[in-house]
């Protein structure tokens, strides 16, 4: 899941003594939609300060990776673009670099997930905001229409519970992952079919299908999630299961 900041501040980045600006807006951590993706706006401010062959993607091991045609550097005067991306410090004398930790946009359960209230690859299930009146006498029904709205829940089994919290409640942790996108209501998008592997360096394949956008639908206590450990592993901390109810937003405005 590609988690998104609603409203990000304009965001100062100095690339090889070049300033730069990362506009204000609605960003995507990715988005094949470049207005809407952060990597994609990165690369935006590498060229327009002449790092040649600008590329910043998603590699397979979940981390981000920033690279150039030749040695450049980034100075991060706003650390929230920075640790957006799961960078650290800024970055000098390379060109390529990795990001030391996962970004707080990106939650992924290593394990295959399933819609239950669709077919898999349909966005959500139609809700018709309709109410009726009959009639006492006739039986004769009219309905009133308020349009529709579609649904979906979307179920991980087995997660590693590392991937769930820790105690050092790190990015790449679905608490840290909800705190960030599900609690603020901002949109997120769910890809599938992405083969992933902690020690494979190379961009992650394929990010073309892909459900949403969402948001994480509160229940009557509010927004929220529970840690719920995995049948026949009921005694242990081995694994657990997420279960997410979503609705399907508009996209942002770009």
């Amino acid at each position: 899941m590609i988690g998104s900041y609603a409203s990000m501040p304009a965001q100062d980045i100095t690339i090889d003594g070049s300033a730069s600006v990362v506009p204000a807006g609605a960003y995507y951590l990715y988005d094949a939609i470049d207005d809407l993706s952060l990597l994609a706006q990165i690369e935006v401010a590498m060229a327009a300060a002449g790092v040649p062959a600008p590329s910043a993607v998603l590699l397979a091991n979940r981390k981000v990776r920033i690279s150039g045609g030749a040695v450049f550097s980034i100075n991060w005067t706003d650390v929230f673009l920075r640790d957006a991306l799961g960078f650290t410090a800024n970055l000098a004398g390379l060109g390529s670099y990795t990001a030391s930790l996962l970004s707080p946009l990106l939650w992924s359960s290593g394990t295959p997930g399933k819609s239950m209230m669709t077919r898999k690859g349909l966005t959500g299930h139609p809700e018709y905001l309709t109410y009726q009146t009959v009639s006492v006498y006739s039986n004769r029904t009219e309905s009133v229409s308020h349009g529709v709205k579609y649904s979906n829940q979307f179920r991980w089994g087995y997660v590693d519970a590392d991937r769930i919290e820790t105690a050092a409640g790190l990015s790449g942790e679905f608490r840290t992952w909800f705190a960030e996108v599900a609690v603020p209501s901002a949109r997120f998008k769910i890809y599938q079919d992405v083969q992933e592997d902690p020690a494979d360096p190379t961009p992650a394949e394929p990010l073309t299908t892909v459900l949403g956008p969402y948001h994480v639908a509160a229940d009557r206590k509010g927004l929220g999630w529970t840690y719920d450990r995995s049948r026949g592993f009921e005694w242990t901390d081995e694994s657990c299961d997420v279960d997410l109810n979503v609705y399907v937003p508009q996209e942002y405005d770009y």
